[in-house]
C-alpha cells in the first residue's frame, strides 16, 4: 500500500469552493504518539481491545498510525471547515489514538472505518480551542447541532477533535479570522 504524505497548507478551489487553508497533520509527531499510548496502554491489562495493546506496539501501530494520519483532511473553506476522514483498516486503538472526530474513542473490535466527512458552517462554530494531551496539541473545534427545545437551555454540540496538525495555532488564527470577516459581511 502506497503512503501519500500529508498536503502542506495552501489556497485555490477545491470542489467549486473557495480553500482558505488546508491543515497539515504531523506523520511523525502522530506516530510518535500513537506508538506511545500503546506502549502505555499495553501495561493495562483491562484496557484496549481484549489485551491486544501489547500485539499492536510490537507489530501494527506504526503502520497503522502512519495510514491513519494521511486519511485526515482538514480543510478551511470561505464558509465552513470540513474534517475528511478516509476509509482505512483500522486494528484495537486505544484511548486518544482512534481517528477524528473523537481520538478518545476505543474501537471494540478491528475493522474497516468508513469514509467519513464533516462540514460545520463556520457560523456554527462556537469554540476552538487548542490543548495538550500527554505532549501532543489537539485542535478542538465545538459546534452548534441544532435548536434547543426550552428557552433556557443551551442548543447541543459536537466537537472535532484532531491531533497532531502542524501550525495548529495559525490554522485556528485563519478559522477565527475566516469567521470575523464572515461577520463583518453581515
Amino acid at each position: 500500500m502506497e503512503v501519500i504524505k500529508s498536503q502542506p497548507s495552501w489556497s485555490g478551489t477545491f470542489g467549486g469552493r473557495d480553500v482558505i487553508r488546508k491543515a497539515e497533520i504531523d506523520v511523525d509527531a502522530y506516530v510518535k504518539h500513537t506508538v506511545s499510548l500503546s506502549l502505555r496502554w499495553s501495561f493495562v491489562p483491562f484496557c484496549g481491545c481484549i489485551f491486544c495493546q501489547p500485539c499492536r506496539y510490537c507489530c501494527w501501530a506504526e503502520d497503522e498510525a502512519r495510514i491513519q494520519a494521511n486519511a485526515i483532511s482538514l480543510i478551511l473553506y470561505e464558509q465552513e471547515l470540513e474534517l475528511t476522514l478516509k476509509s482505512h483498516k483500522i486494528r484495537c486503538p486505544c484511548v486518544g489514538a482512534a481517528p477524528p472526530p473523537r481520538p478518545y474513542t476505543i474501537y471494540a473490535t478491528c475493522g474497516i472505518v468508513p469514509d467519513v466527512t464533516t462540514t460545520v458552517p463556520l457560523s456554527q462554530i462556537q469554540k476552538i480551542a487548542l490543548t495538550e494531551f500527554q505532549g501532543i496539541e489537539l485542535l478542538q473545534f465545538v459546534y452548534i447541532t441544532g435548536q434547543s427545545s426550552r428557552p433556557n437551555q443551551p442548543a447541543p454540540c459536537a466537537s472535532i477533535t484532531v491531533r497532531c496538525v502542524k501550525n495548529a495555532k495559525s490554522f485556528r488564527d485563519a478559522v477565527l479570522q475566516q469567521q470575523r470577516m464572515i461577520s463583518e459581511k453581515k
